[in-house]
């Protein structure tokens, strides 16, 4: 009366169920390196909290468009 474990469907449901996490983690570590390379986010030169805020806030928006202006179709 023992209980039975199939490990070859549980495996399968594993890989599955962590699939979408490991691609949603790379594309925020993309979107994170794209930051860093492209808009200057390894180092902030400006200074104290306040001006932190404002350099990540302007390169956040910066990129936010980027991406929208790339979603539009070509004219």
């Amino acid at each position: 009366m023992g209980s039975h474990i199939n490990y070859e469907k549980l495996s399968i449901l594993t890989v599955r169920s962590a699939h979408p996490t490991k691609n949603f983690r790379a594309g925020i570590e993309a979107n994170i390196s794209r930051l860093k390379r492209a808009f200057g986010l390894d180092r902030c030169t400006w200074q104290g909290w306040p001006g932190f805020r404002q350099y990540v806030w302007s390169a956040v928006v910066s990129y936010n468009v980027l991406v929208l202006g790339m979603l539009l179709p070509a004219p």
